[in-house]
């Protein structure tokens, strides 16, 4: 084989190793902080694909989640009374949350461990209405 071009394959094998190290140092080690950093603008956005629970005191609505027809969210925050309940409720935002949007937050978005049979029963074949069957 010609030197030379032992030597260029040689510093592919090696380029192509350091790849790989970096590939797996960025998904292994620095996952965590590549997903909390603030410049991540999926985070931003994944908070809105999430329709949160409602929020209510003697059957009135306090706030709710309304899905959005157009435009770059999914679900948006709505306070029928927002003023009046304000203090109590907080608010919601893609940054942050306040009052019992924060204190209840695990359970208005649905990953509180309290919900996981919740959720799975009502996955299963046996919490699905029958079909209507027609003779």
């Amino acid at each position: 084989m010609n030197g030379t071009l032992k030597r260029a394959a040689v510093a592919c094998l090696v380029m192509f190793g350091l790849l790989m190290l970096n590939v797996n140092y960025l998904q292994a080690l620095k996952a965590e902080e590549l997903r909390s950093d603030a410049r991540n603008i999926r985070n931003y956005y994944d908070r809105y694909d999430v329709q949160r629970g409602r929020i209510t005191a003697g059957g009135t609505i306090l706030a709710q989640s309304v899905e959005k027809k157009k435009g770059d969210f999914r679900f948006v925050r709505n306070y029928p009374d927002g003023k009046v309940f304000a203090h109590v409720t907080g608010f919601f935002s893609p940054e942050s949350q306040s009052a019992i949007e924060n204190s209840e937050n695990r359970y208005l978005d649905s990953t509180h461990p309290d919900l996981l049979l919740r959720r799975a029963s009502t996955c299963s074949p046996a919490s699905r209405p029958a079909a209507p069957t027609s003779r």
